[in-house]
């Protein structure tokens, strides 16, 4: 690359790249007419395809294919766990929300009654 500030420089960009693409990557969260399995396939495949050039050129990763596979695998363990831990918070959100619903509805029915 010639100088070290331009490696700097490039590994910058990279990383700036990297968080823009994540960032327009999480519309497909907003697609309510896709299933969540849709949703979650589509993204995972389309932030591999960002992440692993990015990761191949900053040299995060080995240059083999040993290397390859370990860093896809430590990539697609982290993104299944950070997945797990918001689908459970979702749902426990929509739990509350439906025992507040479940709540109010009663209530009400109680004051028309009463």
């Amino acid at each position: 690359m010639g100088s070290e500030i331009r490696v700097v420089l490039l590994q910058t960009g990279l990383c700036g790249l990297l968080g823009a693409g994540f960032g327009a990557c999480s519309v497909i969260w907003q697609l309510e007419h896709w299933s969540l399995v849709k949703q979650t396939g589509i993204y995972f495949l389309a932030v591999s395809l960002l992440m692993l050039p990015i990761a191949y050129l900053t040299y995060w990763m080995e240059h083999t294919l040993l290397g390859f596979l370990s860093y896809f695998g430590l990539f697609a363990l982290i993104f299944l766990l950070v997945w797990a831990v918001q689908f459970w918070a979702g749902r426990r959100r929509v739990r509350k929300m439906n025992e507040q619903l479940h709540r109010m509805q009663g209530e009400a029915s109680s004051a028309r009654r009463g």
